[in-house]
């Protein structure tokens, strides 16, 4: 019987040594055991472990409250249970779930101490690729995916969208970063006044927010909290970096299941229009004509990405010095089912809105890759912010221009316009395709949130400049001035610029007069499906 207990002993023992880190140690902590995966995972060798302390492998992340609590906890013959960052020889991190047990023998001695650890690096690593993709990183919200998420488990959802009305005109007048912490202010407030509430807060893309409460009861009690907080918004002057700001919102409300989010959103729109402070979706009222538009758009779009209809039209790009086309930008098209070209005009925001936007991004940057394989031309594929800051869309992009057999003829254009809210991961996007000799555009250069410091802090190569600004040099003072002084600017940086909408021979010679690099608009040529090959003016 002892010796068959002494064998199972014998098992457990081999089973928990193949499975987890295991170390032993002395009442004094000093260690007298270890198994191969604790040698594997940390680099000593079981010689140069034995006789020490863990404080070998104790990462300075890990706070020494946390071994404080520990040493507390397993001295008073109680078992210990947390998660602890190490120190691999190498200089490495890695994380552990560890329990920590005391061994006492029959005087109620400690005799010894047996950890029992799980390496859960990698499962951080995949909770917080989770998290950031999220959580909104300005705000530290939930974003529009976890809306998603939660709209579609919510029973009775009641949900208002909410716009700052003002918020272009903040960043213009202060400044983007200004404008960064207005939001994270007007989060921090909402999230203050929900405190007491069920209602979840979440941060949408660019100055919007939405707040989301899943209960069939009291629909206009929640309509009532709603319209506190705009009375409450409206009434604060945000105080920030010494600047006395007002902001002002305009909210959509809907209540039913059923395309909630588009109905919101239509109720936003409709507020915005007439100028109220809010509105509730109405199934009887206008705005239901605006729903069943935008389903049937958010219809079209779906439909023809099953159908292989979203297709890349190619605008060429003139070469000022050289007098030669020698670049091509990819605009995207859908054909309808009656075959008919659609523009992006028409489509883009609902796609964006309506969780599509990824999908036609990513047929974008293959089928303009594929078309390009054999062609003499460099070329430009558009991302928004939103693809830059979307992991999985950045691992999409490396994976294809790490196949591609020349990627030093891509041309990454990014739409400045949108705002950059965050640099880190934006630089480090610009970084990564740097290494395989792609190039980074600035497209829509010159309005909404048009800063030179962006320009300062990311290492582009082109400059495109707004063509509401450009179709204008010839009848407005202030246009060409703003022109100029952008080309001046460029040139001085060595980045090279490109002037859009130059659409007859007056605007074509204006700016290349005014020192343009590249010309882009329909007197160069219109966007076509097709490229003609060797095409020059």
């Amino acid at each position: 019987m002892l010796e068959n207990e002494n064998n199972l002993s014998e098992q457990y023992k081999t089973a928990v040594d193949l499975s987890s880190i295991v170390s032993k140690t002395d009442p004094n902590g000093k260690i007298t055991y270890v198994n191969k995966n604790f040698s594997n995972i940390s680099g000593y060798h079981a010689e140069e472990l034995i006789g020490k302390s863990h404080s070998i492998i104790s990462h300075p992340d890990t706070p020494r409250e946390t071994f404080k609590a520990l040493w507390e906890t397993i001295s008073s013959k109680n078992i210990w249970r947390g998660v602890v960052k190490n120190r691999a020889k190498d200089g490495s991190s890695y994380t552990v779930s560890a329990i920590i047990m005391p061994i006492i023998d029959i005087n109620g001695k400690i005799v010894e101490y047996i950890s029992i650890r799980q390496d859960i690096t990698e499962l951080l690593k995949q909770q917080e690729t989770i998290h950031r993709q999220t959580t909104d990183i300005l705000t530290k919200l939930p974003n529009r995916e976890k809306l998603l998420e939660a709209l579609s488990n919510s029973e009775y959802p009641n949900l208002a969208l909410f716009n700052l009305n003002n918020f272009r005109d903040i960043n213009e007048l202060y400044g983007y970063k200004i404008g960064d912490k207005v939001l994270i202010q007007i989060a921090n407030n909402i999230r203050e006044y929900l405190k007491e509430s069920q209602c979840q807060l979440y941060k949408l893309p660019s100055d919007e927010f939405a707040i989301l409460i899943d209960t069939a009861q009291d629909i206009y009690s929640f309509q009532e909290k709603i319209v506190k907080i705009i009375n409450y918004l409206k009434n604060q002057e945000l105080i920030i970096d010494g600047f006395h700001i007002n902001v002002s919102i305009t909210t959509g409300i809907a209540h039913s299941k059923n395309n909630i989010l588009i109905n919101a959103d239509v109720a936003l729109q409709d507020a915005r229009r007439s100028k109220k402070a809010f509105v509730i979706y109405d199934e009887n009222n206008k705005t239901k004509e605006k729903v069943h538009e935008n389903i049937k758009w958010h219809n079209t779009i779906k439909k023809a990405i099953q159908d292989n209809r979203v297709i890349p039209y190619f605008q060429p790009i003139y070469n000022a010095n050289t007098n030669k086309i020698e670049k091509y930008e990819a605009l995207v098209r859908i054909i309808d089912e009656s075959g008919d070209v659609i523009s992006p005009y028409f489509f883009l925001d609902i796609a964006k809105k309506y969780f599509l936007y990824e999908h036609i991004t990513k047929i974008m940057i293959e089928e303009t890759l594929k078309y390009f394989e054999n062609r003499p031309y460099d070329f430009s594929i558009n991302l928004s912010i939103e693809d830059i800051i979307n992991q999985d869309m950045v691992t999409f992009i490396l994976e294809k221009i790490q196949n591609f057999r020349e990627p030093n003829r891509i041309i990454f254009e990014v739409t400045e316009s949108e705002g950059i809210e965050n640099y880190t991961e934006v630089e480090q996007f610009v970084n990564q395709v740097r290494e395989f000799g792609c190039k980074i555009a600035i497209d829509d250069f010159g309005t909404g949130y048009s800063n030179f410091e962006h320009i300062l802090k990311l290492n582009i190569d082109f400059l495109k400049i707004d063509g509401s600004l450009v179709k204008n040099i010839n009848n407005s003072i202030e246009s060409r001035l703003v022109v100029e002084t952008i080309l001046i600017f460029a040139k001085k940086l060595g980045i090279a610029t490109i002037t859009e909408f130059v659409s007859d021979q007056e605007l074509f010679e204006a700016t290349k007069n005014l020192g343009a690099d590249y010309m882009q608009g329909y007197h160069i040529g219109k966007p076509e499906q097709f490229i003609e090959m060797n095409k020059s003016l």
